[in-house]
């Protein structure tokens, strides 16, 4: 990773080319990426983003949004055609500006979209529900082969944690609650995804990656292992899952205490609704289930 640790998850591109190679599945070469930021690729750094990295460095198409308009413009900047007759990229590329959220986010990527059929879709968007983001495009009709998303970490499966989208919610693209931020579980995004046909294939510390059901064989013995066995290899014994506390500031929570396995999972809950309600104040909008 790119803190020059070895780990044990499989890449983007060596997911892709496993299932292209072991289930004969053609890819589209097409990403849709929901916080594609500058549009770096950023491989080796904290910046780093897989969806990028397929369009810069594989020669993917994409559509590439991004809320922050000074960061989409130097995306526009940097695949832009030379001219009008020469493009800077092989690929087709469209950067979409603009803030994005579960009623418009459909018609946001659809419209620069010429199939439903993508190799991945890629969600990090800041200060908005996830997994709604992602049953919205689940809903339409989008059909990744892969589906890569940020989560809320330090809630061990089988907790459900989900903070639900309101128009004119004042908390969206402003300040996340430092304590937990909105991101949703690993469980809940679990539970969105699994209905349309997908299976959790690994953690890597805060993000997930899901596959089609129908590719999970080509991945060894990862079928074997359920929700809460990937999340302990893949984020809790994470050397950097220790930092949460520190990163996140207001106590510094140590969110371990979450995860031990000699306290009742009914007492751990009451630890996290406590935290919750002291990030949320009055606010109601999110679930813990």
């Amino acid at each position: 990773d790119y803190r020059g640790q070895s780990v044990p998850q499989l890449s983007i591109e060596s997911i892709l080319k496993r299932i292209h190679r072991a289930k004969h599945a053609d890819l589209s070469r097409w990403v849709v990426n929901l916080g594609a930021y500058d549009g770096l690729c950023g491989r080796g750094t904290e910046c780093y983003d897989p969806a990028n990295c397929l369009v810069e460095e594989q020669h993917f198409s994409g559509v590439l949004l991004e809320g922050n308009d000074t960061m989409a413009w130097k995306m526009h900047e940097r695949f832009k055609a030379f001219d009008d007759t020469s493009r800077k990229l092989l690929n087709d590329v469209c950067v979409v500006s603009g803030p994005v959220t579960p009623p418009t986010v459909v018609d946001m990527v659809f419209k620069h979209l010429p199939l439903l059929d993508v190799d991945l879709l890629k969600v990090d968007v800041d200060s908005m529900p996830h997994d709604e983001l992602i049953r919205t495009l689940l809903e339409a009709g989008l059909r990744p082969k892969v589906v890569h998303t940020e989560v809320g970490p330090w809630f061990p499966p089988p907790v459900s944690y989900w903070r639900s989208y309101q128009e004119g919610d004042s908390l969206v693209y402003a300040e996340k609650p430092v304590l937990v931020g909105v991101n949703p579980s690993l469980a809940r995004v679990d539970s969105v995804v699994q209905p349309y046909g997908y299976e959790l294939l690994q953690v890597e510390l805060y993000d997930a990656i899901w596959i089609r059901s129908e590719y999970m064989d080509a991945f060894g013995s990862a079928a074997k292992h359920n929700i809460y066995e990937k999340w302990l290899v893949g984020s809790f014994c994470n050397p950097g899952f220790i930092r949460f506390g520190e990163n996140h500031k207001l106590g510094r929570y140590d969110f371990r205490a979450w995860a031990n396995p000699s306290i009742p999972l009914e007492e751990r809950g009451q630890y996290m609704e406590a935290l919750l309600r002291r990030a949320w104040g009055d606010d109601e909008s999110w679930h813990l289930e």
